[in-house]
């Protein structure tokens, strides 16, 4: 800390009172003031602290002037020295008298260290420089490694505009600079730049043709001086065409050459890999903002103040996307005007780029702000390519993380001129699309990902691209790309999943523009659909009112208002409507659904059609879960009768309606009929969609429930003791197949996963079962409900009632009783007074409580 606040004091020092050269010591009255301050610092610094308390003995400041020992010594050092060059201090002679009196040669030996080889930085250090830490180890690590010396000696940043690539130089030049004899600065933008770069560098080294009427033999007599010269460090900045520095560089690098661009291809160089710069970490945006502001002074991690300054400060950097000069032009604002983070913040979502706009960088010699920093290359980027421009702009309306290929590639039909010339080819040649990127990737706009056919943007050159929108425009680039994302959004089979997992993202981020701007089509209506139907087959059902439903809703209502009640896709989403209700176990509200969705289908569709007999289906299921399997046979058995006339018999409806059956069966005690269906189901499955999925994990599940039906009948209907045993033990051996698939496949939070769980553990909850291990596996279906649906879910009040039988088994009553009453209240909630689950666990509860009396 005392280090490090020194260093900051000290650049702080430097920016104020200039770049001090070497001032042979003399008398006191042959320094200036700033020079005499800044040798004056470094000492004080540097004493150790019983010489600090001499020496603060002696001046005799006012109490309160300087900080207590526990301070940073560069603090009390900058302390003290501003009270005495006060007018009520001592003086700065004062102090240096002291300082010689009680400390001979002190001064000296500082005044030594302030030699300095020939420097021609613009910038001072800045005093607020925070992280990169790693990007300049491995500069320095780079630029020094002896084995590759030829091809390690030219070394490049590259990044977007603001990244702080400028800023990362100038630090490694102080932080390095007595590695070095010579440091030399040169922009980069122009031809002219570069010439007038290499003239001051003539002229700093009194070059014998520093003053030619030719500036080319200027130029050329420094490329000879740095191919002839060792120790030097020659920073090139905003380098963004290689090319026009090629001439400039010497034939033979005998020092070190660095490179800060925009551009992220340096071939004319012959410089293949280089440094890529990302914005900071949230800890380093949060510890800059919180430094920058002063907020990080006189917080303790005890004071009540602490977390609130913490958390707003990185929820403002992550509004920011950690970006350097942004986070320089909020910080600017809030220290000129004083105002707190919670109040910046407010308003920086509220107007977000003209928020940012009302502040300059102040530090950090940033030369534009990020409007500007970013305008002209996007000018540029139209000029060359108006079709990657457009690609752009789309780009503003996506997540700005990993944007898949394939929604251009594939939605560039959607998407219009020039888009859909320009990628005419794509499909068949890749190539043509990295060709598309080019100009953005030129100007570091944009970062590709190969490996994962992907490519990112800063949020905030979003932000920028559409405050230059009209909102009639912003609504047409919206509306195309809602248009395409729903053409690239694939069915949500297992066999679909990861695709479907790259385009999550961008739908939802395009979801909350149909809500912005209030996009109301078929299309708007099938990407909600599409995107609630991915949602709910992963099991994310998290919140009071999932994203699924809500997404379902206005789906329904979309279509509603645009096509009235009769029609096919409002049928669609009330049929995910009543999908979503059976799963949140929502029966009654389910069946309406899924019955108005069939009397829509048998109006508009011929008699035998897919949709009505997967409607048929739904309504089968339904009919299972409130244990009306005779009613549910019959729904079933007309849907299956449709689909084979419609379908092939390996088809995976017609499949799965013969599953329904086995359930149908086993749940009637038709044993054998269930066991010849289970099996047949099962390997349909695995002929149709391989060893693991999860259709393949749910006919296992159900296997694991027939068997345990199964075993428990022999037990107890018949005196065969050795046959149940048989079916228990494949039941338990189906179970766990069917667990692992299923966390395998579906990860350890899903629907199907709880279930798995609360069910093994019934099985287990029995006197051939295992109670330890049952107690294990309620716990886990606890924790998983609890975490998917929450404390008000059938699911988890059924697995409560189910734990309170094993404590009831242990004979804990005051668990059982508790974990009953509560899951009676919840069945009487959400499924009704006359549901088989609250008839049977009011029985318990009556049962437990008179067994108990």
């Amino acid at each position: 800390m005392g280090s490090r606040d020194s260093q900051a004091i000290l650049a702080l020092l430097t920016a104020l009172f200039g770049n001090i050269k070497a001032i042979p010591y003399k008398t006191q009255q042959d320094m200036s003031d700033n020079h005499r301050r800044l040798i004056l610092f470094r000492t004080l610094s540097a004493l150790v602290p019983p010489q600090f308390e001499e020496i603060r003995f002696a001046l005799k400041p006012p109490p309160g002037i300087v900080p207590e020992g526990v301070a940073a010594q560069g603090n009390r050092a900058y302390a003290l020295l501003s009270w005495a060059a006060s007018p009520t201090g001592c003086g700065l002679d004062t102090v240096i008298e002291t300082l010689e009196q009680l400390f001979p040669g002190v001064l000296r030996e500082e005044d030594s260290t302030l030699e300095e080889a020939p420097w021609n930085l613009p910038y001072p250090r800045n005093p607020y420089f925070t992280g990169r830490d790693e990007i300049l180890t491995e500069l320095h690590q780079k630029l020094n490694d002896t084995r590759t010396a030829a091809s390690s000696q030219t070394q490049v940043i590259s990044g977007l505009g603001g990244i702080g690539k400028t800023q990362t130089a100038v630090e490694y030049a102080y932080r390095y600079r007595d590695d070095y004899r010579y440091v030399f600065w040169v922009q980069a933008d122009t031809e002219l730049e570069l010439t007038n770069g290499y003239v001051r560098i003539a002229q700093l080294m009194n070059l014998p043709l520093k003053d030619a009427e030719n500036q080319e033999e200027t130029v050329q007599s420094v490329r000879v001086w740095l191919g002839r010269e060792e120790g030097w460090l020659l920073i090139f900045d905003n380098a963004d065409r290689p090319e026009r520095v090629k001439p400039f560089l010497p034939r033979e690098v005998r020092g070190h050459i660095l490179f800060t661009s925009r551009a992220q291809d340096f071939q004319a160089l012959g410089i293949v890999q280089f440094i890529e710069m990302k914005t900071l970490s949230s800890k380093e945006a949060r510890r800059f903002l919180l430094w920058r502001t002063g907020r990080d002074q006189g917080i303790t991690q005890e004071d009540p103040e602490f977390p609130t300054a913490n958390e707003l400060a990185n929820e403002l950097a992550n509004e920011l996307g950690n970006l350097p000069l942004a986070l320089e032009q909020a910080a600017a604002y809030i220290v000129t005007n004083q105002v707190r983070f919670a109040d910046y913040l407010k308003s920086y979502r509220r107007k977000c780029l003209r928020r940012l706009k009302e502040a300059k960088p102040e530090l950090g010699d940033y030369r534009k702000s990020i409007e500007t920093t970013w305008t002209l290359n996007l000018k540029e980027v139209q000029k060359i390519s108006p079709a990657a421009a457009d690609l752009l702009n789309y780009c503003t309306f996506l997540h700005p993380d990993a944007i898949p290929f394939e929604l251009f590639i594939q939605g560039a039909g959607e998407l219009g001129e020039p888009l859909a010339t320009a990628l005419v080819d794509a499909m068949d040649d890749p190539l043509e699309f990295y060709d598309l990127l080019k100009p953005l990737r030129s100007y570091s706009l944009i970062w590709v990902n190969s490996d994962n056919q992907s490519f990112s943007l800063h949020r905030l050159v979003q932000e920028v691209l559409r405050s230059d929108m009209s909102c009639e425009e912003q609504t047409r680039w919206a509306e195309k790309i809602v248009a395409a994302i729903t053409n690239v959004f694939p069915d949500t089979e297992f066999e679909n999943w990861e695709q479907c997992k790259r385009i999550l993202p961008h739908a939802l981020k395009a979801i909350d523009w149909i809500n912005e701007y209030i996009l109301e089509s078929e299309v708007a209506a099938q990407l909600l659909r599409k995107t609630g139907n991915y949602l709910q087959e992963r099991g994310q059902y998290k919140g009071s009112k999932p994203l699924v439903e809500r997404f379902y809703e206005k789906a329904y209502e979309m279509t509603r208002k645009l096509f009235g009640e009769a029609h096919i896709e409002v049928a669609a989403s009330l049929n995910d409507l009543g999908s979503l209700y059976k799963d949140q176990e929502r029966y009654r509200e389910a069946k309406n659904k899924h019955e108005k969705a069939l009397d829509i289908y048998r109006l508009l569709l011929d008699n035998e059609h897919v949709d009505i007999a997967t409607t048929l289906h739904h309504l089968a299921d339904l009919y299972i879960c409130v244990h009306q399997y005779r009613k549910a046979e019959k729904l079933c058995q007309q849907a299956l009768k449709m689909y084979q006339a419609l379908l092939d018999e390996e088809h995976s409806h017609v499949i799965c309606s013969c599953h329904t059956l086995a359930i149908i069966y086993s749940n009637e005690g038709r044993y054998e009929e269930a066991e010849s269906k289970y099996r047949k189901v099962l390997q349909a499955y695995r002929n149709l969609k391989g060893e693991e999925h999860p259709n393949v994990a749910a006919c296992l599940h159900n296997l694991g429930e027939f068997y345990k039906a199964w075993g428990i009948y022999h037990h107890k209907k018949r005196p065969n003791l050795e046959e149940g045993e048989k079916y228990l033990r494949q039941g338990e051996s189906y179970y766990q197949q069917s667990l692992e698939m299923y966390k395998k496949l579906l990860g350890e939070d899903h629907p199907y996963v709880a279930q798995s769980l609360s069910n093994l553990a019934g099985f287990y909850n029995n006197p051939w079962g295992n109670y330890e291990k049952s107690e294990e596996y309620y716990n886990k279906a606890l924790e998983t409900y609890k975490h998917l649906f929450g404390e008000e879910h059938p699911g988890y009040a059924r697995t409560l009632r189910d734990s309170a039988i094993l404590y009831k088994a242990y004979g804990d009553y005051n668990l059982a009783e508790p974990r009953l009453q509560r899951a009676l209240n919840i069945f009487i909630d959400r499924l009704g007074d006359d549901h088989p689950d609250t008839v049977k666990t009011r029985e318990l509860l009556d049962k437990l409580r008179r067994f108990g009396q």
